[in-house]
């Protein structure tokens, strides 16, 4: 059993838990534009599925942003993984292998430092 230093406050586990949900909503509109279309809608609302993903990435991206201000975890080591990250993430897709695409994304993260905003 963890010791009492290492378990979460009711402030992070209400967190953690958005944390998750928010990365769910994400998949989930994600899936629905992989079935339906990125630029397709839903019926009952008009969202573009598009917009959706990104609606739900800026859900995402603020329980990150009041991780951060609670201090559970630093924007600044995310943004340290970025470049890397993205870099291993294309290596690993068919379109996007590219050699000169992978390096001006490379050099264009380490320009603009975008999660060093928060």
């Amino acid at each position: 059993m963890p010791s009492q230093e290492f378990k979460n406050s009711p402030a992070q586990i209400e967190l953690l838990i958005m944390l998750s949900e928010e990365s769910s909503e994400v998949a989930k509109s994600a899936a629905k534009a992989l079935r339906h279309g990125l630029l397709n809608y839903h019926p009952n609302t008009d969202e573009v599925n598009k917009h959706s993903i990104e609606r739900e990435i800026a859900d995402l991206l603020a329980i990150v942003f009041i991780l951060s201000i609670n201090g559970d975890i630093q924007i600044k080591h995310i943004s340290n993984h970025l470049p890397e990250a993205v870099i291993k993430k294309m290596n690993y897709t068919y379109d996007l292998r590219d050699v000169y695409v992978i390096s001006a994304l490379n050099k264009r993260l380490q320009q603009n430092n975008y999660l060093m905003s928060f």
